[in-house]
């Protein structure tokens, strides 16, 4: 088997990659698979505090929760008449 150069795994873009290895993988080339998967740049991302997101998603969906309670109650028949109860 021929040598590929360095180089050629610097320069493949993902979608490149993706096709290498899988093709790789279909051929039984261990080697080339772990060389492809290797020589992948490594990225570092940065994002707001995954904590911070989660609690504002919780909160976004119990508001939305209780605004289809409120609008049930209005709409529908799902209200106490507290003007009775009295």
């Amino acid at each position: 088997m021929k040598t590929i150069s360095p180089l050629v795994y610097q320069n493949l873009d993902p979608k490149q990659r993706v096709v290498a290895c899988v093709e790789a993988l279909a051929r039984g080339d261990e080697a080339e698979d772990r060389r492809l998967s290797e020589s992948c740049p490594k990225l570092t991302y940065v994002q707001t505090d995954r904590r911070f997101e989660d609690t504002m998603h919780d909160l976004l969906g119990l508001a939305m929760a209780i605004e289809a309670d409120l609008k049930e109650c209005v709409l529908g028949s799902g209200c106490i008449d507290f003007r009775r109860a009295a």
